[in-house]
């Protein structure tokens, strides 16, 4: 026999069903005078709150605050996002709030109040938890949230709002947070969040507006595409730590893979990429216009820029380097007139003239191939900065040195850029053992060449060092007068 309401209630803690008040669930009927009627004997009794499976129409939002039980595996819909779906309860209340809700959309599901609680959440349009302050005699901020547990699968925001009434103020802090994928993130009001931690935040393309709050972790965020983050001014220690990057095929997962956008208007807020705890970097080369540190005869400066001089001319070269560890090249820059080349080398130090294990390198972006007629990896064309290479010894065991060279590509004269540079990435533990390798110019602190200047801007001391030097001939050149390309004079004859 099926069971009355009036026998269903009877039953000691039996959830109070909204269909047995005239829900329909079919997301057309307006549903809400259900609700309330099964709010009403929930209230009273501290039972259950339970809608079934189906689509729940609420038009204007509803006002379920003060359960303390809620088993809503249905989902609720109003007319907009705008409308509010209440929850929450007095944050002194000695009950235990233990709420699952499958999914509000659209429409804010606002929880209004809690300690100690425990939220699971399907998908919801916008997630407002939302501490308001004010003294309603019953001992302390009404709706302050703390100590309390969320989870929820997505949501188009997360807003987490303080607020205060006559100058009580309502804390929310030391909450924990187990996050799903989410649009936009804010911290709001006009009072400080504090203390909580969130774990697995999602956020592609998104912002996230800190305008209060200090010492609030975010763990584990997942990051893509360009996102943008704001932090207020009052804000601090505020960190968020990305462990997870869309960059395959390279040794080391790159802060590049996502780009965001920072504004620390308070102190000490930082976005971290994990991989940075466990890797070291280090510009191994950087070419400016002022840098002085390059070949002259390939790169003319202006002060402002550089423009290439000549064509297949290499101006980086590392050396043989010892394949030990993962190490990892970036080559970042703002012109597309260079090609990069790796080169694989044997113990006896000759070149390897078959392509390594197929796992021994790969390339950041399309192209990186393997040239059987030269011998080495490189790019298909001249490649703009942001490309680079991985190499992965262990995977090659033949391989016991490699070497890195830069050279400018064809057709390239008269190309401009105003910066070049290689960064080197390793393992923490791992020091680097490519730092001061046969770099051109850059191990003698200056540019160089066969002769002195013949154009480009220098200034008084900058020098020239000899790239081919001999007995009786002299270290280098020296500008006495600034100009283009100014006055140069030999200095530090050689002896015989």
């Amino acid at each position: 026999m099926a069971l009355t309401k009036a026998t269903n209630r009877m039953i000691s803690e039996a959830p109070i069903n909204v269909k047995d008040y005239g829900a329909v669930g079919d997301g057309v009927t307006d549903d809400t005078a259900a609700f309330l009627a099964a709010k009403a004997v929930c209230s009273a009794d501290n039972l259950t709150f339970f809608v079934p499976d189906g689509d729940y129409y609420i038009p204007s939002g509803i006002d379920l605050w003060g359960l303390h039980k809620l088993d809503i595996i249905g989902g609720l819909h109003a007319t907009d996002s705008a409308q509010l779906f209440i929850v929450g309860s007095h944050a002194t209340d000695a009950q235990l709030d233990t709420y699952y809700i499958r999914g509000v959309s659209p429409g804010t599901l606002q929880i209004k109040g809690m300690e100690a609680g425990v939220v699971d959440l399907g998908s919801v349009d916008i997630l407002h938890l939302y501490a308001h302050g004010y003294d309603d005699g019953l001992g302390g901020p009404y709706h302050a949230i703390a100590y309390s547990t969320f989870s929820f699968q997505a949501a188009n925001e997360l807003r987490l709002e303080c607020d205060k009434d006559g100058g009580v103020t309502a804390w929310m802090n030391e909450n924990t947070f187990h996050c799903g994928h989410c649009s936009e993130v804010n911290f709001i009001g006009d009072y400080t969040m504090n203390n909580n931690i969130f774990y697995s935040l999602r956020i592609e393309g998104g912002l996230v507006n800190i305008d209060k709050g200090n010492h609030n972790y975010f763990y584990n965020v997942r990051l893509e595409g360009t996102n943008t983050f704001t932090f207020g001014s009052t804000t601090f220690n505020n960190i968020f730590i990305q462990t997870w990057a869309n960059f395959t095929d390279v040794a080391f997962d790159d802060r590049d893979a996502a780009t965001w956008n920072v504004t620390d208007n308070g102190k000490n807020n930082d976005i971290i990429a994990m991989q940075e705890t466990y890797i070291t970097r280090k510009v191994l080369h950087e070419i400016t216009p002022v840098s002085r540190n390059y070949p002259w005869s390939l790169f003319e400066s202006d002060n402002t820029q550089l423009t290439i001089k000549a064509t297949y001319n290499t101006f980086y070269d590392t050396g043989l380097v010892k394949a030990e560890t993962p190490m990892w090249f970036l080559m970042n820059t703002d012109s597309t007139s260079f090609n990069i080349f790796l080169e694989a080398y044997d113990a006896s130090g000759t070149q390897i003239t078959t392509e390594p294990n197929s796992e021994f390198t790969g390339g950041r972006s399309g192209g990186w191939a393997w040239d059987g007629t030269n011998n080495w990896y490189h790019y298909g064309g001249a490649v703009l900065g942001d490309a680079g290479f991985s190499v992965y010894p262990a995977k090659d065991t033949a391989v016991k040195f490699f070497r890195v060279t830069v050279r400018t590509a064809g057709s390239t004269i008269g190309d401009t850029l105003t910066y070049w540079r290689m960064l080197g990435i390793q393992k923490v533990e791992n020091p680097f053992d490519v730092g001061a390798a046969n770099f051109k110019g850059d191990k003698r602190g200056g540019c160089s060449g066969t002769t002195a200047p013949t154009y480009g801007t220098f200034e008084v001391g900058d020098i020239i060092f000899n790239e081919t030097p001999a007995a009786s001939g002299n270290i280098g050149w020296v500008c006495v007068t600034a100009g283009t390309p100014g006055t140069w004079k030999t200095y530090g004859t050689i002896a015989t």
